[in-house]
């Protein structure tokens, strides 16, 4: 898994088409954010997500991790997998760079 997930590829993702990293994110916004990613049309049951549009082609599974404490300031985070492995090959990639594109935040 490469340091930076920002920079991640198709290629940065196992053999199964699984990838997982942490986010310091809201289920709200991650929600948001998903939704600017892959339209409105995405369903959630539990701590998984997919594409609403009944081809279960990739799915997240979002599960909450110990909350990122800085002083006063506590930050909510959450364990984020992927599993693209029932995406076509060609639009893993693109799978990707939406995500990537969508979630990607200022900061260090």
């Amino acid at each position: 898994m490469p340091q930076d997930v920002l920079k991640m590829t198709a290629d940065d993702i196992d053999d199964e088409m699984r990838a997982q990293f942490d986010m310091t994110i809201t289920r709200a916004e991650f929600e948001r954010l998903l939704g600017q990613a892959f339209g409105t049309d995405f369903v959630r049951k539990d701590s998984c997500y997919g594409p609403g549009d009944g081809v279960a082609a990739w799915t997240i599974f979002f599960e909450p991790v110990c909350a990122l404490k800085i002083g006063h300031l506590c930050l909510q985070r959450h364990r984020v997998r992927l599993d693209l492995g029932r995406l076509e090959p060609d639009r893993r990639a693109v799978w990707l760079r939406r995500f990537w594109l969508c979630f990607q935040r200022g900061g260090g």
